[in-house]
């Protein structure tokens, strides 16, 4: 869906940040990600091995799993950890990151991939950030209004702003508006995404 490609906000975050970030380092292969990835298990604890194949891949680099080495030996339950939440390697940036276990592993890629941040949450702000041939401006405003406390003329000069090629921030009522006001402006042919909190 067009329009929640956002990146995480701040002087380290920004999508262009980000990209110019990943432009200057030298892309990672399978196998020294996977190097990496054992180097930091070694500061979470001792005993710890990692899983050979990454549990998931991407144009981001990969997930890696591990295990407590006793457990892959013996393969009883009762020596299995809890709790071991994936590494993520970048493959741009080389960075690793921590993911989480409470969601599933694709939802901590999928915030990492949209925000540079696997614990990102959505908020209730929209960037409006360019438009296409036959953006239905007059439509758009309206969609503004309904799903922010925005007045029409608020929301009108929010949609003027944009076609004049300036980025502009809406605070929307909720996350779900937020969410739904992104898909909408897509329809009508402006570019927006869901920022993050």
């Amino acid at each position: 869906m067009r329009g929640l490609g956002a990146k995480k906000e701040g002087p380290n975050f920004g999508p262009r940040n980000l990209r110019e970030k990943r432009s200057c380092v030298k892309m990672l292969s399978l196998g020294e990600a996977r190097n990496r990835a054992s180097d930091h298990l070694k500061t979470i604890g001792d005993g710890l091995q990692l899983y050979h194949d990454p549990l998931c891949t991407g144009s981001y680099g990969w997930v890696f799993g591990y295990e407590s080495q006793k457990s892959l030996v013996t393969k009883c339950i009762n020596d299995r950890l809890l709790g071991n939440a994936p590494i993520l390697v970048d493959k741009h940036t080389q960075e690793i990151h921590t993911l989480g276990t409470a969601e599933p592993t694709k939802v901590y890629v999928n915030n990492y991939v949209l925000f540079g941040d696997p614990h990102a949450v959505l908020g209730t702000r929209v960037e409006l950030f360019g438009w296409r041939k036959g953006a239905r401006k007059i439509s758009a405003a309206r969609h503004i209004k309904s799903r922010s406390p925005l007045g029409l003329g608020r929301a009108k000069a929010a949609v003027d702003d944009c076609l004049s090629n300036k980025r502009n921030i809406v605070e929307c009522s909720s996350v779900e508006d937020a969410a739904q006001l992104v898909v909408e402006l897509d329809h009508l042919g402006f570019d927006a995404r869901q920022l993050s909190q």
